[in-house]
């Protein structure tokens, strides 16, 4: 089994950090307010959150008054140990258990549908023309036109959909700041690498983008944090 990295949501309200109630269900002993998780090899976590230059980096120490709440109710806690002892072990601990920690205000969601980002990937040499001088939106048509059969082009245009990070596979996608196209050959087994242009909210893709527009209705953005574990 692989390792994810999870998003739990906070709101705060008269200075203490709990649990939305439209995100929390009492009778689950697990921690509360998860919605949203990624794959440890997940491209879009490394370069949106992950990474030290990620888009939005995740603050990487323990919260801003982190109290016990109903995130860390029951999990890798043992039945006799109170609140005071729980929160000495979880600021002892927060490596083993937590991964960082970030204001919804620093999303700037407001901007996703249009900040666009470069895509790098490799692909066979032979579609590279269709994607131009690597400055072009996706070129599904032009790939298909090229003999890509349909579920191929849908599942390289899907940056979300469990594709590794470049950082930690050969096969993986990255995000570049310049556009480029560069072939290795023009074999039938040869490769070249290319770019094109998403947004934020195409990159992290439809059913995170709900997810998150989902949990900002809870409150206002300086209201509400991210909590990320991961195990």
């Amino acid at each position: 089994m692989g390792l994810d990295y999870y998003f739990y949501l906070q709101r705060v309200s008269d200075d203490v950090w709990t649990t939305p109630a439209e995100f929390d269900d009492p009778t689950n002993r697990e921690m509360r307010g998860q919605f949203m998780w990624f794959d440890d090899k997940d491209v879009t976590a490394h370069r949106l959150f992950v990474r030290d230059d990620s888009l939005f980096s995740l603050h990487r120490n323990l919260p801003p008054e982190f109290v016990i709440t109903e995130l860390y109710r029951a999990s890798n806690r043992s039945p006799d140990m109170s609140d005071a002892d729980c929160l000495d072990y979880v600021n002892r601990c927060f490596d083993d258990h937590y991964f960082g920690w970030i204001g919804f205000e620093e999303l700037m969601i407001d901007l996703w549908s249009e900040t666009e980002l470069l895509i790098r990937k490799n692909v066979p040499a032979r579609f590279a023309s269709a994607f131009g001088d690597g400055s072009l939106r996706f070129p599904r048509e032009a790939l298909l036109t090229l003999g890509m059969p349909e579920d191929d082009a849908d599942r390289l245009a899907n940056t979300w959909y469990y594709a590794n990070d470049s950082g930690r596979s050969l096969a993986g996608y990255s995000v570049v700041d310049e556009p480029f196209i560069r072939r290795f050959g023009d074999g039938p087994h040869d490769q070249a690498a290319v770019t094109w242009k998403v947004t934020i909210a195409e990159f992290i893709g439809e059913w995170r983008m709900e997810r998150f527009l989902k949990a900002r209705k809870s409150a206002a953005d300086d209201q509400l944090r991210i909590i990320c574990t991961f195990s």
